[in-house]
C-alpha cells in the first residue's frame, strides 16, 4: 500500500476548510475590517475615474446574471464580473494596500485580489459580515504563503505579484465562502495555477490595476469550476511543470504552507498613504520633512537627488512621466510634488498637473541615483538650495508599515474623501457605520444597496 503524501494544494485546501471567524484573534479581525474599509474606499473612488466607462461597456456587452454589484457603477452582473470590475477600480489608483512577502520582493496588492472575490460571493449568496471578513484574511493568508514559495525571483523576472499569486488567494476566498470540500479546493487552486499570469511591463498603463481584476474574476471562476466538479492537477504548487518550478528560479513549495494560522499577511499590509507606487513612499515622506523642518518653497530648489536601492528602478521606471498613470511610477514626480505641495494626493495625478510649468521644472532637477546599500524601501533626499544650503533627509521605512502604521482615524479619513468622490455625505456615514460594525452585519449585500 502506498502511503499517501499531502500535497501543497492538499494542506492549503485543509487550512482554507476549517479556519473560520472564531479562529481568527481578535487583533487580526480589527485590521482585516480596516483594510476592508481601506479598499472599498479606494474602490469607490476608482469607479469616479475615465476606466469605469469602458468596464461598464464591457460588462453591458458580456451580460450575466445579477448575482453581484459592481462598485460605483451600481449595476448588477455575474460574480465574475463583478469581481473583475471591483478589483480593477480597487487597484487603479495604487492608493489599494501591499503586502511584502519576502526580502527583496516586489508586494501583492493582496486586497484588491481577495476582497473582490469574496465580496462577489458574499453577495451572490447573502452570507455575513463574519464570513466576509474569514474569508478575506484566509485568502490573504493563502496569497502571503505563494509568495513566500517564489519570491523573491518570481517578481525579479518580471511578474506582477498582484495577479501571479492573487489569484489563488481569490479563490481560496471564493473556495470557503462556497464551502468547497478538500478534493473541490484542491482543484480550484489547480485551475488558478492555469489562470495565473500578469506581467509588470504593464505598469504605467491600464493593464497593471486589470491584473487585480483578473486575479479576483479568476479566483471566482476557478471555485465556481471546482464546485461544479472541474478537475485539475493536485500538484500545481510542487509539480515539475507547476507553478514554482516554472514561475521561480528558487523554487521553495513547502513554504507555501509553513507559516498557514500565524496570520502574518495580515499583519504585515501596508495600508497606503499616498495614491502612488510605495516604492515611492519614504522619498516622499523626507521630502515632506525636509520642507517643513526647513520652510523651503520650490523656487529656493536648485537640485534634488534621490537615492534608493537598485531594485527601485524596476518598479518606478518612468523618470519624465507623460500620463498620470505613468506619474504614479515615476519617483521624480512624486518628490517633486511632496516638495512643491507638501502633499501627495488624487488631485496631483492629473494631465494639467503634469503640464503644470513650475512642477514640470522641478521634476527635470530631480536626479534619480541607486545605491545597494540603501534599505530595499529606504529612500535618502538630498537638496540644494539657491542659497547653497544643502538639506538631507534618510528614512528607512515610510509611514503605512507595521512598524509605523497609519492610524484609525488617518483610515477612516482616508475612506471618506475617496467615497465622497461617487457617495454623497450621507451615504459616506451609512456605509461607514456598517463597516465599523461588519461582524454584526447579517447580510453583505446590504453594504452595496443604495436605494
Amino acid at each position: 500500500m502506498r502511503l499517501h503524501l499531502a500535497t501543497v494544494s492538499e494542506i492549503l485546501s485543509d487550512f482554507v476548510a476549517n479556519a473560520d471567524y472564531k479562529s481568527i484573534p481578535k487583533h487580526i479581525v480589527s485590521f482585516a475590517k480596516l483594510c476592508i474599509i481601506d479598499l472599498i474606499g479606494v474602490t469607490l473612488a476608482g469607479a469616479s475615474y475615465p476606466i469605469s466607462k469602458i468596464l461598464k461597456a464591457y460588462v453591458e456587452e458580456k451580460g450575466g446574471f445579477p448575482h453581484a454589484t459592481a462598485i460605483g457603477l451600481w449595476m448588477k452582473s455575474s460574480s465574475e464580473n463583478a469581481a473583475l470590475v471591483n478589483g480593477t477600480f480597487a487597484h487603479y489608483l495604487d492608493y489599494d494596500d501591499v503586502v511584502v512577502p519576502m526580502k527583496g520582493a516586489g508586494g501583492a496588492h493582496v486586497s484588491a485580489a481577495v476582497l473582490p472575490a469574496a465580496l462577489a460571493i458574499g453577495e451572490q449568496n447573502g452570507l455575513s459580515g463574519r464570513d466576509l471578513i474569514a474569508a478575506y484574511a484566509v485568502g490573504c493568508e493563502v496569497t502571503y504563503g505563494v509568495g513566500r514559495g517564489v519570491d523573491p525571483s518570481h517578481f525579479t523576472k518580471g511578474w506582477h505579484t498582484t495577479c501571479t499569486e492573487g489569484v489563488f488567494g481569490a479563490t481560496a476566498a471564493a473556495g470557503k465562502l462556497l464551502q468547497l470540500n478538500r478534493e473541490e479546493l484542491t482543484y480550484s487552486f489547480g485551475l488558478s495555477g492555469s489562470q495565473s499570469a500578469g506581467l509588470r511591463e504593464n505598469f504605467g498603463t491600464m493593464t497593471k490595476p486589470l491584473h487585480a481584476g483578473l486575479a479576483a474574476e479568476n479566483g471566482v471562476k476557478s471555485a465556481m469550476l471546482a464546485k461544479l466538479g472541474f478537475t485539475s492537477s493536485k500538484t500545481i504548487f510542487e509539480g515539475q511543470f507547476g507553478f514554482c518550478n516554472v514561475a521561480s528560479e528558487k523554487a521553495n513549495p513547502t513554504e507555501i504552507t509553513s507559516k498557514l494560522g500565524k496570520w502574518e499577511s495580515v499583519s504585515n499590509i501596508r495600508l497606503k498613504l499616498y495614491p502612488c507606487c510605495a516604492l515611492t513612499y519614504t522619498a516622499i515622506d523626507a521630502a515632506r520633512s525636509i520642507i517643513r523642518d526647513h520652510g523651503l518653497k520650490p523656487h529656493d530648489l536648485e537640485a534634488i537627488t534621490v537615492t534608493a536601492n537598485p531594485m527601485v528602478r524596476g518598479i518606478v521606471p518612468f523618470d519624465n512621466p507623460i500620463t498620470p498613470l505613468e506619474a504614479k511610477f515615476s519617483m521624480p514626480f512624486c518628490v517633486a510634488v511632496a516638495l512643491t505641495d507638501g502633499a501627495v494626493t488624487l488631485q496631483h495625478f492629473t494631465q494639467e498637473k503634469l503640464e503644470f510649468k513650475e512642477l514640470a521644472e522641478l521634476v527635470k532637477r530631480v536626479k534619480f541615483v541607486f545605491d545597494a546599500k540603501v534599505p530595499d524601501f529606504g529612500a535618502i533626499v538630498e537638496v540644494r538650495s539657491r542659497q547653497g544650503k544643502t538639506h538631507s533627509q534618510a528614512l528607512n521605512q515610510p509611514k503605512g508599515t507595521a512598524e509605523n502604521p497609519l492610524s484609525e482615524n488617518e483610515i477612516i479619513e482616508k475612506f471618506k474623501t475617496c467615497a465622497r468622490l461617487v457617495l454623497s455625505k450621507d451615504q459616506v456615514e451609512r456605509l461607514l457605520t456598517q463597516l465599523m460594525k461588519l461582524e454584526e452585519l447579517d447580510d453583505v449585500g446590504a453594504l452595496l444597496s443604495f436605494e
